[in-house]
């Protein structure tokens, strides 16, 4: 951890595989978050995938956000829904 900026950071934000030397490096006041796959839901285009595999399988439940492209992949079916 030395030298990378995180020997005096209180949390650690970590969306990787964290390996042992982190954690045996870390002070005793020092936390580590870390949620697997978190990007899945931190990025815009791949949140959408998994909120549409949702509303495909419940439908009623899954209604809650609007029309949504992922751009410039889906510009054609933007265009022709506007």
């Amino acid at each position: 951890m030395e030298g990378n900026g995180q020997q005096d950071a209180l949390i650690i934000w970590n969306i990787g595989v964290i390996g042992s030397s982190i954690y045996q490096a870390l002070s005793a006041y020092q936390k580590v978050n870390h949620f697997p796959k978190s990007f899945e839901i931190t990025r815009k285009d791949l949140m959408l995938q998994n909120l549409s595999k949702m509303k495909h399988r419940f439908q009623r439940e899954y209604n809650f956000y609007p029309q949504t492209f992922i751009l410039p992949n889906e510009t054609s079916m933007f265009t022709d829904n506007a």
